[in-house]
C-alpha cells in the first residue's frame, strides 16, 4: 500500500512538471506568430498577443471566436499530447511496480485527474507571471471590464442608467475615459427608431471626447493621458475600394460607434457612458488647447460640414456657397466656409435666426425660403448648398439658387423619400448629391484647420440627468447650436 502511494505521489509530480512545461503559451505563441495571425482583414478582428494554455472543456466554447480557428485547434491538440502522456506514464508505472489490476487503475485514475485538473495549474505561471505594466501595454485579455451608459430601452428613446460589459482590450484598442459627448440629430433618430433599424438597450452618442487611461502593446498614435476624440465609426473592414483609398466611412461593412456589432457579436455602445473601447485608428487626438466640449461637436458636425468642401474642390476663396438650416452642422458649415473665404449666404424657413447668422456667425446673407420674392432675386447664384435639414422639405426652391453645375450636397438624415422635378436640374447641369461625415484623414485635418483659425462649436453644456430634456428641445429645434453631455461631471448611476 505504501508502495501505491509513493508512486501516485511521484506520478502526479511527473505529470504537474510535464503540464507546467507544456501549458506554457509560448509555444502557441510562437505558432500564432510563424502563421501571422494578426489580421486586419474583412472582420478586422486581431488575435491576442499571447493565448494561455486551458483544458479542453474550458476552450470548446469559446476558443475559435475569441482566438481563432489555428490557435484554438493548436491548443486543443496540446492537450490531447498531455493526456496521452499522462496515459503513457501511467502504463510505465504498473509495468514497473506491479502486474496487478488494483494498482493499474489507480495510477490511470490518478492520470485522469491530472489530465483533467493540473492544465490548470500549468497555467498559473503565465498569469502570475503578468505584470501591472505588462497589463497596461496588451490589455487584459482575461480581466472584463464594466461600465455605466444611459441607454434607450425602446422607440420610445427615454435615456436612463444602463450598466454592461465593455469589450477586451486588444494590442491596438485604446481605452478611454470619457469627457462629455456631443447630442447629434442622428441620435434622436436612433433611440426612437426612426431609420426602423434601431437594436436595444442602446447607448447613443458619437461626438466623444475623452483621456486615454490605456493603450495596447501595438499602439503607436497615442499615449495614456492624451485627450483623444471619437466620432460616428469604430471599424471597417479595410480591405475594400473605400478603404485602400482612407475614406473609410464609405466602407460598406463599417462599424458604427453604437447601434451595431463587432465581429465577435458584441454589441457597440457610443459616448452617453463611462468609458469606451475603441481600435487606434477610429481615434483622434485633439488639438493642444482646444477644450473638450468645444472639440465634441467638431467631431461630426464640423466634419460634416469641412468634408464636402474640402472634396469637392471649394477650400479656395472666391466661392458663393448656401447653408441651409442652422443647427449643429448649419452653425459650423457657416464658419468653417466663411474661414475658407466664402461668401455666405444661410437659407432658412424663418426669420428668427437672422440676427444670429449675420451678426454672431458672420454670414453675408440670409434668406427665407417662404420670401418669394428674396428667392427669385438670388436665383444662380450659388456655387454650392450644402442641405444640413434632417426631416422632409421640398428641393426645387434650393435647386433653383445655384448656377450651372452647381451642386446640392444633401447631409441631413431623412428616413422619407424626396421629390424633384427633372428640368430643374437637367437645364442648369446641377447635381444632386450626398456626403457622410469625412474620413479619419479628414478628421485630424479639420481639427488642425479649427485650431489654426480659432474656429469654435457654439454649444450648451448640461449633465447627464438633464439628458432627455436635451432631446426633446432637440425635437423642437431649441438649442444654439449643440448639446454637450458633461458625462464625466455627471452621477451616471442615478
Amino acid at each position: 500500500m505504501a508502495n501505491k502511494a509513493v508512486v501516485s505521489i511521484f506520478f502526479l509530480l511527473i505529470v504537474f512538471l510535464v503540464t507546467v512545461g507544456f501549458g506554457r503559451s509560448n509555444f502557441v505563441a510562437e505558432t500564432a506568430s510563424s502563421m501571422d495571425l494578426v489580421s486586419d482583414g474583412i472582420d478586422n478582428v486581431r488575435q491576442p498577443s499571447f493565448i494561455p494554455h486551458k483544458p479542453i472543456f474550458l476552450l470548446e466554447e469559446t476558443c475559435e471566436q475569441t482566438y481563432g480557428f489555428f490557435a484554438c485547434t493548436t491548443t486543443i491538440v496540446g492537450n490531447i499530447l498531455l493526456i496521452i502522456v499522462y496515459g503513457f506514464l501511467a502504463h510505465q508505472a504498473s509495468k514497473l511496480l506491479s502486474n496487478g489490476r488494483e494498482l493499474l487503475l489507480e495510477i490511470l485514475g490518478t492520470g485522469i485527474i491530472g489530465g483533467v485538473f493540473l492544465p490548470i495549474l500549468g497555467a498559473l505561471p503565465d498569469a502570475l507571471s503578468l505584470t501591472d505594466s505588462d497589463e497596461e501595454e496588451m490589455g487584459s485579455l482575461e480581466k472584463e471590464r464594466t461600465t455605466t451608459g444611459w441607454a434607450a430601452r425602446d422607440p420610445s428613446g427615454i435615456l436612463s442608467p444602463y450598466k454592461y460589459t465593455l469589450r477586451n482590450t486588444m494590442p491596438e484598442d485604446v481605452f478611454i475615459k470619457v469627457i462629455c459627448c456631443g447630442i447629434c440629430h442622428t441620435d434622436l433618430h436612433q433611440i426612437k427608431n426612426d431609420l426602423g433599424m434601431s437594436n436595444y438597450p442602446m447607448v447613443p452618442g458619437h461626438e466623444v471626447v475623452g483621456e486615454v487611461i490605456e493603450v495596447g502593446s501595438d499602439v503607436t498614435k497615442f499615449k495614456v493621458g492624451d485627450c483623444v476624440g471619437v466620432g460616428c465609426i469604430v471599424g471597417c473592414c479595410r480591405q475594400c475600394s473605400p478603404c485602400k483609398s482612407n475614406i473609410e466611412q464609405y466602407c460598406n461593412k463599417k462599424i458604427w460607434s453604437y447601434n451595431d456589432v463587432y465581429p465577435d457579436g458584441q454589441p457597440t455602445q457610443g459616448g452617453f457612458a463611462g468609458a469606451m473601447v475603441v481600435d487606434q485608428k477610429f481615434v483622434v487626438k485633439i488639438p493642444d488647447g482646444m477644450s473638450p466640449e468645444q472639440a465634441g461637436p467638431l467631431l461630426c458636425a464640423g466634419l460634416t460640414a469641412y468634408s464636402p468642401l474640402r472634396h469637392f474642390g471649394y477650400n479656395q476663396k472666391g466661392v458663393r456657397g448656401g447653408i441651409l438650416g442652422l443647427g449643429g452642422v448649419g452653425h459650423m458649415g457657416v464658419k468653417i466656409a466663411k474661414a475658407m473665404g466664402h461668401h455666405v449666404t444661410v437659407i432658412s424657413s424663418s426669420d428668427k435666426k437672422r440676427e444670429e447668422a449675420l451678426e454672431h456667425l458672420g454670414a453675408d446673407d440670409y434668406l427665407v425660403s417662404s420670401d418669394a420674392a428674396g428667392m427669385q432675386g438670388a436665383a444662380d447664384s450659388l456655387d454650392y448648398i450644402i442641405d444640413t435639414v434632417p426631416v422632409l422639405h421640398p428641393l426645387e426652391p434650393y435647386l433653383s439658387l445655384l448656377k450651372v453645375d452647381g451642386r446640392l450636397i444633401l447631409t441631413g438624415v431623412i428616413s422619407t423619400p424626396l421629390q424633384f422635378v427633372t428640368p430643374i436640374v437637367i437645364l442648369g447641369r446641377k447635381t444632386i448629391t450626398g456626403s457622410f461625415i469625412g474620413s479619419m484623414d479628414e478628421t485630424e485635418e479639420m481639427l488642425e484647420f479649427c485650431k489654426e483659425k480659432g474656429l469654435t462649436s457654439m454649444v450648451e453644456v448640461v449633465k447627464m440627468d438633464y439628458v432627455n430634456k436635451a432631446m426633446e428641445r432637440l425635437e423642437k429645434n431649441d438649442v444654439r447650436y449643440r448639446f454637450v453631455v458633461d458625462v464625466a461631471g455627471s452621477k451616471l448611476d442615478e
